[in-house]
């Protein structure tokens, strides 16, 4: 507690749909038993004195990647209308998505990291490009073979990739037959020192480092209350701390402090 955090990075899921006719039928089941499904409609799409509130007291913006439950085709709309590699989604201009294939660096004093993103999920069966709007599409696909190409990943800058934000796992790291093949592609060409994902085994928190012998992975544990805890309570796993300050002087660890334990599903609201 008492850390400045300068940005939030969260790897998809997040409910970006601007409005109920948008939600598609997995959202609405789970909206019938948790109506906190659909705190983004109702609190970031909406003017909301509270959350306005919260957001000054933070400062930090919050950047994420698409996951398979979003708005697919308005993003694509807000996407086709921004020029640079992030764009908001929120009335408060505090939620930006992360267009996949295109690095952002984040600068802040005299310190800067470069995250590249990589939204939805592969096609099953192959891990590849598909037809539903959750998988990953073509154009994207296309930025990322450009990435892959240029001298030191990065694009036509040349900048090293330090961090990888993605919804889906590597293919097959998971299930034989799930994930992205493009995620392997690039941990392989570009080797990010950090890579961040979610999508799979709810509640399950996981850490490795590939076989790029490079990269340290983290599939973060879903940010839902567990009902068969005390009070409903968050699990550990479903944040962590990187502090940077160059490639050199960096540190990343898992947050499993006493505080995390006062948000329950009844407090979390109020504190």
């Amino acid at each position: 507690m008492g850390e400045h955090i300068d940005l939030i990075l969260q790897t998809g899921d997040l409910g970006a749909y601007p409005a109920e006719q948008w939600l598609d039928g997995a959202t609405l089941r789970h909206a019938r038993r948790d109506p906190e499904e659909l705190g983004f409609m109702h609190s970031f799409r909406r003017y909301d004195p509270s959350t306005l509130a919260t957001l000054q007291r933070l400062q930090a913006n919050l950047l994420f990647v698409r996951g398979n439950h979003e708005a697919h085709d308005w993003l694509d709309q807000l996407e086709q209308q921004a020029r640079k590699p992030i764009f908001p989604v929120d009335v408060y201009q505090r939620v930006y998505c992360l267009k996949s294939g295109e690095p952002y660096t984040f600068r802040h004093n005299n310190e800067q990291i470069t995250i590249l993103g990589i939204g939805r999920i592969g096609a099953h069966g192959d891990g590849r490009i598909g037809h539903k709007p959750a998988h990953l599409q073509p154009y994207e696909l296309e930025r990322l073979s450009r990435l892959s190409d240029a001298p030191n990943g990065g694009g036509s800058t040349g900048e090293q990739i330090d961090v990888l934000v993605t919804h889906d796992a590597p293919y097959g790291l998971i299930f034989p037959d799930s994930g992205l093949s493009a995620v392997q592609s690039v941990l392989q060409d570009l080797r990010p020192l950090y890579h961040f994902f979610g999508h799979y085994l709810g509640h399950m928190f996981l850490e490795m480092c590939y076989l790029n012998r490079a990269t340290y992975a983290c599939k973060l544990a879903e940010p839902h209350f567990n009902k068969k805890a005390p009070d409903y309570t968050l699990t550990a796993g479903v944040m962590g701390i990187l502090r940077w300050t160059d490639r050199r002087q960096r540190h990343f660890e898992l947050v499993d402090a006493p505080w995390l334990g006062e948000y329950t599903a009844r407090s979390w609201r109020a504190l």
